[in-house]
């Protein structure tokens, strides 16, 4: 019997925001060390048993991106994601919400430290932000870095 090595833990989290129905979580491939952006619906608690996370790697967010992206294939993914996380397909405006989540989030992505970095940090308090003006929330850790 072989057992399965996750791929991604959605607790290990460098940064996670709400927008509408969406979650989008800022957190590495366990098997790589390498950032990715993860999708999960709002209305499900992320767990294995309950939720398909959709995942962007870093290695592939260019195809997202409005300068040199590939406006077909982040369509189709967009698609095929809004279908994994139990929504409207049919909705367009469902889609393009999730295109533009995605793209709001690269450079956060962009900036993510490695993997190694994080693990030497030892976390010691959580934050919630939230903007007044827009509702949307923030998750992050404070950690301390010191010996």
């Amino acid at each position: 019997m072989s057992l399965i090595e996750p791929i991604l833990d959605l607790n290990l989290r460098h940064a996670a925001y709400r927008r509408g129905s969406l979650e989008i979580i800022l957190t590495w491939i366990l098997t790589t060390g390498r950032p990715c952006l993860v999708l999960v619906p709002t209305r499900m608690r992320p767990s294995h048993e309950d939720v398909t996370p959709c995942i962007v790697p870093l290695d592939s967010v260019w195809k997202w991106t409005e300068e040199v992206g590939d406006p077909a294939e982040a369509a189709k993914m967009s698609l095929q994601f809004a279908d994994a996380l139990g929504f409207n397909t049919l909705d367009p405006r469902t889609v393009m919400a999730i295109a533009a989540a995605v793209r709001d989030h690269i450079s956060d992505l962009l900036q993510m430290p490695p993997l190694s970095l994080v693990a030497a940090r030892e976390t010691v308090a959580d934050v919630i932000v939230t903007d007044l003006d827009t509702g949307k929330t923030k998750e992050q850790e404070i950690t301390d870095v010191s010996e």
